[in-house]
Protein backbone atom coordinates (compact mmCIF):
# COMPACT_ATOMS: atom_id res chain seq x y z
CA UNK A 1 0.00 0.00 0.00
CA UNK A 2 3.14 2.16 0.97
CA UNK A 3 4.47 1.74 -2.13
CA UNK A 4 1.09 2.77 -4.23
CA UNK A 5 1.05 6.26 -1.97
CA UNK A 6 4.31 7.10 -3.34
CA UNK A 7 4.04 6.38 -7.04
CA UNK A 8 0.93 8.24 -6.77
CA UNK A 9 2.78 11.22 -5.04
CA UNK A 10 5.33 11.00 -7.82
CA UNK A 11 2.42 10.93 -10.52
CA UNK A 12 0.98 14.04 -8.72
CA UNK A 13 4.36 16.11 -8.30
CA UNK A 14 4.72 15.15 -12.24
CA UNK A 15 1.91 17.02 -13.52
CA UNK A 16 2.22 19.86 -11.02
CA UNK A 17 5.62 20.59 -12.57
CA UNK A 18 4.67 20.36 -16.28
CA UNK A 19 1.47 21.75 -15.81
CA UNK A 20 3.76 25.33 -14.81
CA UNK A 21 6.32 24.62 -17.10
CA UNK A 22 7.76 27.39 -19.38
CA UNK A 23 10.11 26.86 -22.74
CA UNK A 24 13.76 27.09 -22.21
CA UNK A 25 17.41 26.46 -24.24
CA UNK A 26 19.14 23.68 -22.89
CA UNK A 27 22.65 22.71 -24.08
CA UNK A 28 25.32 20.37 -23.59
CA UNK A 29 28.21 18.81 -25.33
CA UNK A 30 27.37 20.78 -28.32
CA UNK A 31 23.41 19.69 -28.53
CA UNK A 32 20.71 22.50 -28.81
CA UNK A 33 17.61 21.43 -27.65
CA UNK A 34 14.22 22.98 -26.42
CA UNK A 35 13.03 21.43 -23.48
CA UNK A 36 9.98 22.51 -20.92
CA UNK A 37 11.24 23.10 -17.50
CA UNK A 38 9.54 24.46 -14.01
CA UNK A 39 11.46 26.55 -11.39
CA UNK A 40 11.93 24.82 -8.29
CA UNK A 41 13.39 26.60 -4.91
CA UNK A 42 15.81 29.50 -4.90
CA UNK A 43 19.12 28.48 -3.81
CA UNK A 44 20.93 31.16 -1.28
CA UNK A 45 24.80 31.11 -0.79
CA UNK A 46 27.41 33.47 0.86
CA UNK A 47 28.72 35.54 -2.31
CA UNK A 48 31.05 38.49 -1.79
CA UNK A 49 29.30 40.36 -4.09
CA UNK A 50 27.71 43.13 -2.48
CA UNK A 51 24.01 43.87 -2.98
CA UNK A 52 23.30 42.05 -5.75
CA UNK A 53 25.02 38.72 -5.56
CA UNK A 54 24.52 35.43 -8.18
CA UNK A 55 21.62 33.69 -7.89
CA UNK A 56 21.00 29.95 -7.32
CA UNK A 57 18.06 28.46 -8.97
CA UNK A 58 16.34 24.43 -8.94
CA UNK A 59 15.17 24.02 -12.62
CA UNK A 60 13.21 20.51 -13.49
CA UNK A 61 14.04 19.54 -16.80
CA UNK A 62 11.49 16.16 -18.83
CA UNK A 63 13.78 13.12 -18.89
CA UNK A 64 12.08 12.24 -22.51
CA UNK A 65 12.83 15.58 -23.73
CA UNK A 66 16.73 15.23 -22.90
CA UNK A 67 17.21 12.98 -25.95
CA UNK A 68 19.29 13.39 -28.85
CA UNK A 69 20.68 10.81 -30.76
CA UNK A 70 20.08 8.93 -27.24
CA UNK A 71 19.01 9.87 -23.94
CA UNK A 72 21.16 12.72 -22.52
CA UNK A 73 21.72 12.85 -18.31
CA UNK A 74 22.22 16.55 -17.19
CA UNK A 75 25.99 16.80 -16.52
CA UNK A 76 28.16 19.85 -14.85
CA UNK A 77 28.57 22.68 -17.51
CA UNK A 78 25.31 22.37 -18.84
CA UNK A 79 23.89 25.89 -20.00
CA UNK A 80 19.97 27.05 -19.69
CA UNK A 81 18.58 29.71 -21.18
CA UNK A 82 15.25 31.08 -20.39
CA UNK A 83 13.53 34.89 -19.94
CA UNK A 84 16.70 36.57 -21.65
CA UNK A 85 18.57 34.60 -18.67
CA UNK A 86 21.24 32.24 -18.21
CA UNK A 87 22.76 29.50 -15.97
CA UNK A 88 24.74 26.59 -15.60
CA UNK A 89 24.79 23.45 -14.00
CA UNK A 90 27.05 22.99 -11.06
CA UNK A 91 27.21 21.37 -7.94
CA UNK A 92 26.30 22.74 -4.77
CA UNK A 93 28.21 21.68 -1.50
CA UNK A 94 28.15 17.46 -1.50
CA UNK A 95 25.12 17.50 -3.94
CA UNK A 96 24.98 16.53 -7.20
CA UNK A 97 24.27 18.48 -10.07
CA UNK A 98 20.78 16.44 -10.86
CA UNK A 99 18.85 13.87 -9.84
CA UNK A 100 16.36 11.41 -10.95
CA UNK A 101 12.86 12.39 -10.03
CA UNK A 102 10.18 10.25 -11.13
CA UNK A 103 9.77 11.85 -15.15
CA UNK A 104 12.01 14.82 -14.37
CA UNK A 105 15.62 15.44 -13.55
CA UNK A 106 15.70 17.88 -10.91
CA UNK A 107 18.67 20.03 -11.06
CA UNK A 108 20.59 22.68 -9.56
CA UNK A 109 21.94 25.73 -11.65
CA UNK A 110 23.98 28.70 -10.87
CA UNK A 111 22.83 32.08 -12.83
CA UNK A 112 25.33 33.41 -15.02
CA UNK A 113 23.33 36.76 -16.82
CA UNK A 114 26.10 38.98 -16.83
CA UNK A 115 29.05 36.87 -15.99
CA UNK A 116 28.42 36.81 -12.20
CA UNK A 117 30.43 33.87 -10.79
CA UNK A 118 30.84 32.83 -6.99
CA UNK A 119 33.24 34.45 -4.79
CA UNK A 120 33.61 33.76 -1.24
CA UNK A 121 37.59 33.12 -0.49
CA UNK A 122 40.20 35.28 -0.86
CA UNK A 123 43.08 33.94 -2.52
CA UNK A 124 46.75 34.03 -4.74
CA UNK A 125 47.44 31.56 -7.22
CA UNK A 126 51.21 30.73 -7.84
CA UNK A 127 53.77 28.39 -9.33
CA UNK A 128 56.43 27.85 -6.59
CA UNK A 129 60.01 28.19 -6.75
CA UNK A 130 61.98 25.61 -7.90
CA UNK A 131 63.54 22.91 -5.29
CA UNK A 132 66.54 24.96 -3.70
CA UNK A 133 65.38 27.71 -6.16
CA UNK A 134 65.95 31.50 -4.27
CA UNK A 135 63.79 34.30 -4.31
CA UNK A 136 65.87 37.85 -4.53
CA UNK A 137 66.05 38.35 -0.84
CA UNK A 138 67.93 34.38 -1.11
CA UNK A 139 64.84 32.57 0.58
CA UNK A 140 63.02 29.82 -0.22
CA UNK A 141 59.37 30.23 0.23
CA UNK A 142 56.34 28.26 -0.64
CA UNK A 143 54.61 31.36 -1.24
CA UNK A 144 57.20 33.00 -3.98
CA UNK A 145 57.29 32.15 -7.56
CA UNK A 146 55.18 33.46 -10.56
CA UNK A 147 52.07 34.51 -9.60
CA UNK A 148 49.16 33.60 -11.73
CA UNK A 149 46.84 35.34 -9.96
CA UNK A 150 46.89 38.00 -7.00
CA UNK A 151 44.73 38.41 -4.40
CA UNK A 152 41.13 37.00 -5.99
CA UNK A 153 38.13 35.64 -4.92
CA UNK A 154 37.16 32.55 -5.95
CA UNK A 155 34.75 29.51 -4.06
CA UNK A 156 36.57 26.61 -2.65
CA UNK A 157 34.48 23.09 -1.91
CA UNK A 158 35.35 20.68 0.53
CA UNK A 159 35.02 17.00 -1.68
CA UNK A 160 36.23 14.38 1.16
CA UNK A 161 39.24 13.08 2.04
CA UNK A 162 41.22 10.07 2.40
CA UNK A 163 44.11 8.30 3.89
CA UNK A 164 46.95 6.49 2.78
CA UNK A 165 50.20 4.93 4.76
CA UNK A 166 53.23 6.67 3.88
CA UNK A 167 56.57 5.48 5.51
CA UNK A 168 54.85 3.71 8.30
CA UNK A 169 52.97 6.77 9.46
CA UNK A 170 48.96 7.03 8.22
CA UNK A 171 48.81 10.48 5.99
CA UNK A 172 45.34 12.32 5.78
CA UNK A 173 44.63 14.14 2.90
CA UNK A 174 40.90 16.67 1.81
CA UNK A 175 39.70 17.29 -1.48
CA UNK A 176 38.49 20.56 -2.66
CA UNK A 177 37.31 22.02 -5.89
CA UNK A 178 38.11 25.84 -6.62
CA UNK A 179 36.40 28.01 -8.88
CA UNK A 180 37.97 31.18 -9.94
CA UNK A 181 36.24 33.10 -12.73
CA UNK A 182 38.19 33.07 -16.12
CA UNK A 183 38.54 36.88 -15.89
CA UNK A 184 40.73 37.19 -12.85
CA UNK A 185 43.05 34.17 -14.40
CA UNK A 186 46.27 35.71 -16.53
CA UNK A 187 45.44 34.76 -19.76
CA UNK A 188 48.91 32.89 -20.27
CA UNK A 189 47.89 30.27 -17.63
CA UNK A 190 44.00 29.27 -18.46
CA UNK A 191 45.16 25.98 -18.00
CA UNK A 192 47.47 26.12 -14.86
CA UNK A 193 50.32 23.56 -13.96
CA UNK A 194 49.85 20.64 -11.63
CA UNK A 195 52.28 22.23 -9.21
CA UNK A 196 50.69 24.92 -8.20
CA UNK A 197 49.24 26.63 -4.97
CA UNK A 198 46.38 27.88 -3.93
CA UNK A 199 47.59 30.08 -0.98
CA UNK A 200 44.60 31.14 0.79
CA UNK A 201 44.07 34.48 2.53
CA UNK A 202 40.62 34.45 4.37
CA UNK A 203 38.17 32.31 5.71
CA UNK A 204 38.18 28.99 7.21
CA UNK A 205 41.03 27.48 5.29
CA UNK A 206 43.10 31.16 5.64
CA UNK A 207 46.85 30.47 5.62
CA UNK A 208 46.55 26.93 4.19
CA UNK A 209 48.24 26.27 0.93
CA UNK A 210 45.61 23.98 -1.60
CA UNK A 211 47.93 21.88 -3.96
CA UNK A 212 46.98 21.99 -7.73
CA UNK A 213 46.40 17.94 -8.12
CA UNK A 214 44.83 18.21 -11.78
CA UNK A 215 45.16 20.41 -15.04
CA UNK A 216 42.24 22.69 -14.44
CA UNK A 217 39.18 23.31 -17.36
CA UNK A 218 37.07 26.06 -18.35
CA UNK A 219 33.04 25.98 -18.12
CA UNK A 220 31.20 25.38 -21.18
CA UNK A 221 30.08 29.28 -20.75
CA UNK A 222 34.12 30.12 -20.69
CA UNK A 223 33.90 32.36 -17.55
CA UNK A 224 34.80 29.67 -14.46
CA UNK A 225 38.27 27.72 -14.04
CA UNK A 226 37.79 24.73 -12.46
CA UNK A 227 40.78 23.40 -9.98
CA UNK A 228 40.61 20.02 -8.24
CA UNK A 229 43.03 20.27 -5.10
CA UNK A 230 44.47 18.57 -2.00
CA UNK A 231 45.47 19.68 1.42
CA UNK A 232 47.87 17.70 3.67
CA UNK A 233 50.09 14.08 2.14
CA UNK A 234 53.13 14.96 0.18
CA UNK A 235 53.47 17.95 -1.79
Amino acid sequence: MANVILAAQVWLADQLRDHVSESATFEQDGVTLTVNVTQGAAIAFPYDDGEDPPRGMVYFLRVDELVDVGPIVPREGATLTLGGRTFELVPFGGAPPARLKGLHYECQFLETTGGKRRRDTLVDIVIPLADGEQNEFGEVSRTDGTKIADRIYVTVIAEGGSESTIGGKSVGQQNFRVLASAADIDDVWKIIPSRARVIVRTGWLAGKSLHVQSGTRQSVAGQEVTMLCRLGGLS
